[in-house]
């Protein structure tokens, strides 16, 4: 059995042994409860989606023909290591990350950023930042060491063709404190996708082993100041829900992919308009449809714009189309297709069309937009109306939409 070698450590070992057993009831009652079901968390503020529905394919890097190794024989050790391809994550381009010994690693700006880093108490993201606030991946943050006998190493290496490149770390044979046993586990970012994945190979330790299946770890991601911004997604902290031969992907949403506006049917006071939601982004399109302004009000219809319409279709990804109708005859307009999931709204590039001559008698046509000004008394009320040539009466008509 490795020592410890840490008197402040053992108290803090003791205090989580007592809490251990609440955590071991529940998990097993969690997992037990809902066997096969794959949970997903998120999006968080940053856009990011996580999720244990990803097939584990551990690539073994450790040994003969395998990675470069750092940090053998190392407790509460770090190395700085040089990304082989820009990696996004939160939005910015890194190049550079510091691999701690006890399961963490950050993304830093310079190497000597590495150093000095004192991280083997992990804590709750949701209140408490790790040392040094940085953006994080938490594949296991607990108090490993690597200072004890058959321990082993962290391996890295890079795999695959430029432009689909997988960027492994592994922990291999890692003793949690006070643990007979090792864990084993890894990191892979993928070039391109900028997708990142935790495997899990052996972190099953047995019951008796308070450590067992990451019930003293934090597993996550989180971003600079995430336990403030939500920009972070904690799996679990000191629960012990990590299993063997699984895995947790964790991938950034963006806003739908839209093309292709479309026009179709155009009558004096309606058309058909339509679009493509080419890709959902990532996350799951909770609404499409396109929206459409008089030119001359608004050139560049947004949700929301002035003297814009609104109009939502059934239906996520795909080609679609919708009649339209209230439209003022002799008029020209812009539309866009839209779309909207998790981490915004995605347009299409805009498109005029123009309506036909309204015939002799053709009643007016009316078009709403948005209240504005909204008071607890009052608002604005907006809308177009086009008179198709004839005297018209113009007033609005309201009521509570509930009671």
């Amino acid at each position: 059995m490795p020592a410890t070698g840490k008197g402040p450590v053992m108290a803090r070992w003791r205090a989580v042994l007592r809490t251990a057993g609440r955590w071991l009831t529940l998990g097993s009652l969690v997992l037990g409860s809902a066997p096969g079901w794959a949970t997903t968390r998120g999006p968080d503020q940053g856009g990011y989606i996580a999720t244990d529905a990803t097939v584990f394919s551990f690539v073994d890097i450790a040994g003969v023909g395998g990675g470069a190794s750092v940090l053998a024989g190392t407790d509460d050790g770090t190395a700085a290591l040089i990304l082989p391809f820009p990696f996004s994550f939160y939005g910015q381009a890194r190049s550079l990350v510091c691999v701690s010994s006890n399961g963490a690693l950050y993304f830093i700006g310079t190497l000597a950023d590495c150093s000095g880093l004192i991280d083997f108490a992990n804590t709750d993201l949701s209140s408490t930042a790790p040392p040094g606030d940085r953006p994080s991946l938490l594949p296991f943050w607990t108090d490993l060491t690597f200072d004890a006998a058959g321990a082993d190493a962290v391996f890295y290496q890079t795999l695959g063709a430029p432009g689909a490149r997988r960027f492994i770390i592994q922990w291999n044979k890692a003793f949690p404190q006070g643990s007979a046993n090792p864990v084993t586990f890894q990191i892979v970012l993928t070039e391109g996708t900028d997708k990142v994945v935790f495997q899990y190979k052996t972190v099953a330790l047995g019951q008796a082993n308070p450590a067992t299946n990451g019930a003293l770890a934090t597993v996550g991601i989180r971003d600079a100041a995430g336990q403030t911004s939500d920009r972070q997604i904690q799996w679990s902290f000191n629960a012990p829900v990590i299993t063997d031969d699984s895995a947790l992907a964790f991938t950034a949403s963006n806003e739908p992919t839209v093309s292709s506006p479309t026009t179709a049917s155009i009558t004096a006071v309606s058309a058909t308009l339509g679009g493509d939601v080419t890709s959902d982004g990532g996350s799951t399109v909770t609404e499409r449809g396109v929206v459409l302004s008089a030119s001359a009000t608004n050139p560049d219809p947004l949700i929301g714009g002035l003297g814009v319409m609104r109009v939502p279709v059934a239906g996520t990804t795909g080609v679609f189309s919708t009649g339209v109708s209230g439209l003022a005859p002799s008029t020209s307009y812009t539309f866009k297709a839209y779309a909207t999931n998790a981490a915004g709204t995605g347009y299409s590039a805009a498109a005029p069309f123009s309506t036909l001559v309204a015939p002799p008698g053709t009643p007016p046509t009316v078009i709403t937009s948005a209240a504005t000004s909204p008071t607890q008394t009052g608002a604005t009320l907006n809308a177009t109306v086009n008179p198709n040539g004839d005297a018209t009466n113009r007033r609005f008509q309201y009521g509570l939409t509930n009671t």
